[in-house]
C-alpha cells in the first residue's frame, strides 16, 4: 500500500489521461466534506473525525495533482 501511495499515485496524477479521474475524486471529496461540515454545524460533533479524514484525503489528492513528481 505504501508503494501505491508514495510512487504509483503521484506518477499517475501527472498523466493527462488520469487528470479527470483525479478532478472527479477531488469534487467528490469536496461535496462529502461540505455535507459533513453542515451536519457538524447542526450539532453532529461526532462526525468531526470523519470530516478530518476527508480533509486529509482531499488535501493529499489536491497536492498530488498540483505538484509535479519526478
Amino acid at each position: 500500500m505504501a508503494w501505491v501511495n508514495e510512487i504509483q499515485l503521484p506518477a499517475l496524477a501527472q498523466r493527462p489521461q488520469y487528470a479527470q479521474q483525479f478532478r472527479d475524486r477531488i469534487t467528490e471529496l469536496e461535496m462529502k466534506l461540505a455535507n459533513l461540515e453542515h451536519q457538524i454545524a447542526g450539532g453532529r460533533l461526532d462526525l468531526e473525525p470523519a470530516a478530518s479524514e476527508v480533509r486529509r484525503d482531499h488535501n493529499w489528492i489536491t497536492e498530488l495533482v498540483a505538484v509535479p513528481h519526478g
